[in-house]
């Protein structure tokens, strides 16, 4: 394939999705992250633990990360994202969880 036809190419469902997630309090599953650009660009929630209500549990991030990182191979984290509450920031954590129920 060309480099622009590749370019070009939108990729199916199947080469976008990222099988790593995570049990939320209510039972349903919610996904850590997704390919944009299948093997090259991940876009995803915050890799790690955060005080969410549905938060993800320490088991759960410690696999999606060694996944991320022995299995596909992802060298760098990034946040393009304005900053979240700060981790120990309970109250705003706190809101933020009555307002999403």
């Amino acid at each position: 394939k060309s480099v622009r036809r590749s370019l070009l190419s939108i990729p199916s469902s199947d080469q976008l999705n990222h099988p790593s997630s995570f049990k939320k309090s209510n039972g349903k599953y919610r996904g850590f992250c997704n390919w944009i650009i299948p093997n090259r660009v991940m876009i995803g929630q915050y890799p790690g633990q955060n005080p969410e209500k549905n938060r993800p549990s320490e088991e759960e991030v410690r696999v999606h990360i060694k996944t991320m990182v022995e299995g596909e191979g992802v060298s760098l984290f990034c946040s393009l994202q304005s900053e979240i509450p700060g981790q120990d920031d309970f109250k705003t954590w706190a809101r933020a969880d009555r307002r999403s129920e």
